[in-house]
């Protein structure tokens, strides 16, 4: 899984956020900003109420969901891909299949 987790990371380091803007949590940008870290990682299922809140998306699979101040990143099996680019409020959604992962 850290591997999954750390090529996510890799590809989504060019961020969305514009400059200036305050990002969309900012109570959990300053909790990660106090411990050091860039992002936040949620790997549960879309009924998990804190992959709820940061995707606003729901689904019965599990999928990732990786929080950093640029915005929001979706790692989901690919046949999710489509509907969660609709309904959630990722900047960036990806399927597992890029990855090597069926």
């Amino acid at each position: 899984m850290w591997i999954l987790v750390a090529r996510l990371a890799i590809v989504y380091q060019t961020g969305s956020q514009v400059a200036g803007m305050a990002p969309a949590h900012p109570r959990l940008s300053a909790a990660l900003d106090e411990a050091g870290t860039d992002g936040y990682l949620v790997d549960a299922d879309g009924t998990d109420s804190d992959q709820h809140y940061l995707s606003r998306y729901r689904a019965l699979d599990d999928f990732v969901t990786l929080y950093t101040d640029d915005g929001v990143a979706l790692l989901l099996p690919d046949p999710e891909c489509d509907l969660a680019e609709a309904e959630s409020v990722a900047d960036e959604v990806r399927g597992l299949s890029e990855f090597g992962y069926r």
